[in-house]
């Protein structure tokens, strides 16, 4: 968008030549609606979302065949190319072209630092063609490009059912990441909520963000699907990478936790805690469990108190010791005998621990 002698002017820049950009003027909205409704160039070699209806509601699916794809259609090259940016990525971003693209921003937001460089693949990967992938570029090509950038940043947004879990791409992704030691990040657009929820009712937690099925994973083009369940295969299995990913998930959303903790955030240490024993790192979650009774004990909150040996004792019997599990079992059975009653479900659980 420009303005010229006072006159608002809109149009679609189509190419640039010499670091000078070619316009195609809008016309009408008719013949040009993707520019009118979706975005406007500044000259900083950026593109700028409006914040219109249509821009709320598309998905990244629609954001690359309604911007992307028709900005580089007379030149067939990404996005990228297209803007002649030059610069080496440090975050690769995982994520579901079923998302809506603004939750995908809002997501990205939360964890993007001054410098950043997002590897985004409407943008980085030229969307006029299409690639045959064998078993080799899944193994070495895919896997040493995740390596260099070093981080990949996995969106869940929103958490739960999230549909990245369920897509073959965003699983080997994951797993590509673990495997070659190079960081996973978790990022989603409604952190507040997932963290209410993980102190409140962890079960969800791990049914919603902690589950996934590489086996029954889909890909957009069934030939990706077929290479990556052929590659899977030869890395130890469906449950071989069922499993790592899962654990690296439980990881990045530890680090969430700790990321949102307080001294007083006593629910959230417990819920911190039972993240950890997903990991078997039973020594730190019980330091955290020590936290988190220590201030319970100490505002009277009798019913957190149970909680929190509960998940003490828990740990215990995880490690075999029994005597130290019955020991913390016993100390939150009397409580909520005292406070809820012999016939509440809670003290039931108790008596069955």
């Amino acid at each position: 968008i420009w303005e010229d002698a006072g006159v608002e002017h809109v149009g679609a820049v189509v190419a640039v030549v010499n670091d000078e950009y070619v316009v195609r003027p809008a016309k009408t909205p008719q013949a040009h609606g993707h520019e009118i409704n979706h975005a406007h160039w500044d000259w900083g070699d950026a593109i700028v979302l409006k914040d219109l209806e249509r821009v709320t509601t598309m998905t990244t699916k629609d954001a690359c065949e309604e911007i992307v794809k028709p900005a580089t259609a007379a030149t067939k090259v990404s996005y990228v190319d297209f803007l002649q940016l030059n610069a080496k990525a440090n975050k690769f971003v995982s994520h579901a072209w079923k998302y809506t693209f603004e939750d995908i921003v809002a997501a990205l937001e939360t964890s993007n630092q001054d410098g950043d460089i997002l590897w985004f693949d409407i943008c980085t990967v030229n969307q006029h063609k299409s690639e045959t992938r064998d078993f080799d570029w899944w193994q070495t090509t895919f896997q040493d490009a995740v390596r260099e950038i070093g981080c990949t940043v996995l969106v869940l947004s929103p958490w739960e059912k999230p549909i990245p879990l369920t897509r073959s791409w965003c699983i080997w992704e994951v797993y590509s990441t673990l495997v070659t030691n190079a960081r996973l990040e978790v990022v989603m657009s409604d952190t507040a909520r997932f963290l209410d929820v993980l102190q409140n009712d962890f079960e969800r937690i791990m049914t919603e963000l902690c589950q996934l099925d590489a086996a029954k994973a889909q890909a957009g083009q069934e030939r990706d699907e077929e290479q990556i369940r052929a590659t899977i295969l030869q890395n130890g299995g469906f449950a071989e990478v069922n499993s790592r990913c899962q654990m690296g998930i439980q990881g990045a959303l530890v680090n969430i936790a700790k990321a949102a903790m307080t001294e007083d955030s006593f629910k959230l240490m417990n819920g911190l805690g039972q993240l950890l024993v997903g990991q078997a790192k039973y020594d730190e979650a019980l330091a955290w469990y020590e936290k988190a009774l220590a201030g319970v004990v100490g505002k009277g909150e009798e019913e957190n108190t149970a909680t929190t040996y509960g998940h003490m004792a828990s740990v215990y019997d995880d490690q075999g010791e029994y005597e130290k599990a019955l020991e913390w079992y016993e100390k939150g059975l009397a409580i909520e005998l005292k406070t809820l009653g012999p016939d509440h479900p809670s003290t039931a659980t108790s008596y069955g621990n």
